[in-house]
């Protein structure tokens, strides 16, 4: 990773945090954008807190509102990335429905 994009992702997790800090901890967009962060930054990574980070903002995101779509379609990214695909399919199907 260049310099430049660590700066950048340095910067960029700030401005998140910050903006999360700032925001009620029931805003799902600014869960979201924790949980998308960390998922990102969780790809090259062998230590898997970066991912159980994101599980759990997504996981937050979905026991407040069962239908969003978009807590489920990253909560089954998280689980195809610890390659439990059973999981991944079954949580897949319900942002179908």
């Amino acid at each position: 990773m260049s310099i430049f994009t660590q700066f950048f992702c340095e910067i960029n997790f700030t401005f998140i945090r910050s903006l999360f800090s700032l925001q009620n901890r029931h805003d799902s967009r600014a869960m979201l954008s924790l949980g998308n962060f960390y998922f990102e930054h969780s790809a090259g990574s062998k230590n898997e807190s970066q991912l159980k980070e994101s599980y759990k903002f997504f996981f937050h995101v979905l026991n407040e509102n069962h239908n969003n779509a978009y807590a489920a379609n990253g909560l089954g990214m998280v689980c195809a990335r610890k390659k439990e695909l059973d999981v991944a399919r079954e949580t897949f199907s319900k942002v179908l429905k």
